[in-house]
């Protein structure tokens, strides 16, 4: 069990360290100019999450405020 349970919170560490790393390539992406859909896209994600990780990590780059 104990075995388990430590296999289990690596296994969680590691998607963190992961998924950190794919917000970061995103949130780099999107600066550069690739549009939300292709990030989503490379990165097997939903737009939605793209959208979200945007949001929480720059303002928009559009005059009128949409992100699309």
């Amino acid at each position: 069990p104990k075995l388990a349970r430590g296999s289990a919170a690596a296994y969680r560490a590691g998607l963190g360290v992961r998924a950190a790393a794919l917000h970061r390539a995103a949130l780099a992406a999107w600066s550069s100019g690739i549009p939300e859909d292709v990030i989503a896209a490379d990165g097997h994600l939903p737009r939605a999450v793209v959208r979200r990780w945007i949001a929480a990590g720059y303002p928009s780059r559009h005059p009128c405020g949409s992100r699309t």
